[in-house]
């Protein structure tokens, strides 16, 4: 229907009446479809916005609970994330370990049952074996000789007032450390100063007595009077004195020092100048251009003589490794795991032990690589019952642990357990034979006095670089 204009027909609220269609508007489904939008002849306003933004606040609400989540998750998943690597790497690191002491033993073996340095080939274990680490992962192998440093049980007192003098103590100081140092760890000597005898330690807020033998742990320095006075400052911090000690000593005894690794103190203490340290070290280092048909390390202590020139004291050096501390280091990504073990290569080296029963007790005097000092064997204690014969030797420390056996007819077993300084436990059991049991002993080579454990060392600086002087290799 099509209203006709009309001002003068007097028509009244003309408004309410439908208004045209306009000529462009298609009046067909178009129209029907958009019809809804008009409530009597009005535009209603539309409302699926609001729908919209309904939707949008529900997906923001949404995403910030999951960030929420998420950060307090975070640091759950990676806890358990390290903890799952540092347990793979472990294993890898003790892989290392044993193949490092697998080409160790193989080669001492061969070269006469005798090492005297990295340098016969065994520095790098995988390259030996024909051997890679598993795909992604980088091994690092560390080798420190600690027959190379002075064995502190095996030191008299001229010996260690002649150490202390090289390491730039006056000589008044030197004879009150070592009358204090021996006071401490000798049952035989007699102290010379009133402020070290061992009656003093009776008079301390803790009273105890000298234990009469060689400190175990760096720790046990800071209960010698006098002593403690030089390794400390106010602050309980190790003074210089002490950290050089420390790196020229080692507390474990062995017969002498090695001269393919002979610490600086050592060899100041043979008599050698600058000069002759300087041609040595450079040697052991395999930076010395060595003459075809000639080793790159020594066999025995007179070969050192062509390389050092000038007149040195070598009387108490020997050419072969006594123990040897191994550091195998893992990573995988950022991730890393370090694995330090202390073997003893030779029956003989030792951690002087805890105590010795006074009633079991046999003193000998001996020679000893810093002269004349006392042996002491302690016996053990037997107690039969049910026909068994059980032995048992026990000692308390932070480096070294017990043993115990038990004998029981013409076979039994025998179970050795050690503890180390980081409290790692070590035990193993053997059968010992009989005429019905099968022989399940395990033939170890080397005896592991030391374990440690941590997840790596921190980023070296460029100091700690061009200090390094042990062996590193390095196998991805």
């Amino acid at each position: 229907m099509v209203l006709i204009k009309n001002e003068e027909s007097g028509i009244k609220n003309k408004d309410r009446l439908p208004r045209p269609v306009s000529s462009t508007r298609p009046a067909g489904p178009f129209f029907i479809r958009h019809s809804s939008f008009f409530i009597g002849g009005r535009l209603r306003p539309p409302q699926r916005g609001s729908v919209i933004i309904v939707v949008l606040v529900t997906l923001l609400l949404a995403s910030f609970m999951i960030l929420k989540f998420i950060e307090s998750s975070s640091l759950d998943l990676l806890l358990a994330a390290r903890k799952a690597d540092r347990f793979h790497l472990r294993d890898d690191a003790y892989a290392a370990l044993e193949l490092a002491l697998a080409v160790i033993a193989e080669v001492k073996a061969i070269d006469g049952d005798t090492l005297n340095s990295p340098a016969q080939g065994w520095g790098d274990p995988y390259t030996y074996a024909g051997m890679t680490p598993r795909e992604g992962v980088t091994v690092e192998f560390t080798f420190e000789d600690e027959s190379g440093k002075l064995s502190l049980p095996q030191m008299d007192q001229n010996k260690l007032i002649l150490l202390c003098e090289k390491l730039d103590m006056r000589q008044n100081d030197a004879q009150r450390f070592a009358d204090a140092f021996l006071s401490w760890s000798k049952a035989d000597y007699t102290g010379v100063n009133f402020d070290s005898v061992p009656s003093v330690y009776e008079r301390e807020q803790l009273p105890h007595k000298v234990p009469q033998r060689s400190p175990r742990s760096w720790e046990e320095f800071a209960a010698i009077a006098v002593v403690r006075d030089f390794l400390y400052d106010e602050n309980g911090q190790l003074t210089p004195f002490a950290e050089a000690f420390r790196q020229n000593v080692s507390l474990y005894s062995f017969s002498d020092t090695n001269i393919n690794a002979a610490c600086p103190a050592s060899l100041l203490m043979a008599g050698m100048d600058d000069s002759q340290i300087a041609r040595l070290q450079q040697f052991n280092a395999g930076e010395t251009r060595i003459a075809s048909g000639n080793l790159p390390f020594f066999r025995d202590v007179k070969e050192a003589g062509a390389i050092v020139q000038g007149v040195a004291d070598y009387q108490y050096f020997g050419a072969t490794m006594h123990c040897l501390r191994i550091t195998v280091t893992v990573h995988e990504g950022v991730s890393s795991t370090r694995l330090q073990v202390l073997v003893a290569l030779d029956s003989d080296v030792s951690l002087p032990a805890a105590f010795s029963a006074p009633s079991s007790s046999v003193s000998s005097t001996t020679i000893g690589y810093w002269g004349t000092g006392t042996a002491s064997t302690s016996s053990s204690t037997g107690n039969t019952s049910n026909n068994n014969s059980t032995g048992n030797t026990s000692g308390s420390g932070n480096r070294t642990g017990s043993s115990s056996g038990s004998r029981s007819g013409n076979s039994g077993s025998r179970q050795t357990s050690g503890s180390t300084s980081s409290g790692t436990s070590v035990s193993s059991t053997a059968v010992i034979p009989g005429p019905t049991t099968q022989q399940q002993a395990l033939n170890y080579p080397f005896t592991l006095l030391e374990i440690h454990e941590d997840s790596g060392p921190p980023p070296a600086s460029s100091d700690d670089e061009a200090t390094e002087t042990v062996n590193s290799v390095r196998r991805t």
